[in-house]
């Protein structure tokens, strides 16, 4: 069970930082979700070029290549080795109507057996990079901001323990993790200084509609702070 009266010392304290805030990695999600909000078309002929176009920054392509990293140059391999094929497994990861840990399953599980058949053309990678559901859930997040951001399951055991809650997930746990953004989010729209803060800082971004960008960057500070003192 998490501790209420911890989240709610958290949020605030939270808040009270968002003046004083390094934006940066807020400019740069916006830019990367603005960018993909107004690209992806799956029904696009040449499937291709549009997911390159999808995945462009102003800013920095750090969300999807660092070193030994490169999850987007080996998808691109994957489109167009089987472009129809990629565009029905991104068709099912995309659908809401289906569970989230089984669609992100399946994808990944299909990643793993492209990556071995593009071995066997001669193609060498050493991974597809969507194993830990980041990318995967990345994919969504630019879909669907306002129902997810990014996947991270050593994030989410950090944020329950410091919330107190004792039921550590013991492995990958999508549904959980969405469901503690989700709760987040909910709790952090309820504060009024929070809701003008977000209106004034909207002004630089790019996109306009609701995101869990912020219940993220709330677990992300949250991950980083002790609360020693709550009410």
């Amino acid at each position: 069970m998490i501790n209420k009266a911890k989240i709610d010392a958290y949020i605030k304290a939270y808040v009270k930082a968002l003046p004083g805030k390094q934006a940066e990695n807020l400019i740069l999600w916006d830019d990367c979700l603005s960018n993909f909000q107004k690209t992806w078309d799956i029904e696009y002929l040449d499937f291709s070029s549009n997911f390159k176009r999808s995945f462009k920054s102003t800013i920095s392509t750090r969300l999807w290549k660092r070193d030994n990293f490169y999850p987007i140059d080996v998808m691109e391999e994957f489109i167009a080795y089987e472009k129809e094929i990629m565009r029905s497994l991104f068709r099912d990861l995309l659908d809401e109507s289906k569970s989230i840990d089984g669609r992100v399953q399946r994808f990944v599980f299909y990643c793993d057996q492209l990556l071995s058949e593009i071995k066997d053309k001669g193609k060498v990678y050493p991974d597809h990079y969507h194993g830990d559901y980041y990318i995967p859930s990345m994919y969504l997040s630019f879909r669907y901001p306002g129902q997810y951001w990014f996947y991270d399951i050593s994030l989410l055991r950090t944020v329950l323990r410091k919330l107190d809650d004792k039921n550590i997930p013991p492995s990958d746990d999508l549904v959980r993790y969405y469901k503690i953004l989700n709760l987040l989010s909910n709790l952090l729209s309820k504060d009024e200084d929070f809701n003008k803060w977000v209106v004034s800082f909207g002004l630089q971004l790019k996109y306009k509609g609701p995101s869990r960008m912020w219940a993220y960057d709330l677990m992300l500070y949250i991950s980083h702070h002790e609360m020693m003192e709550y009410d």
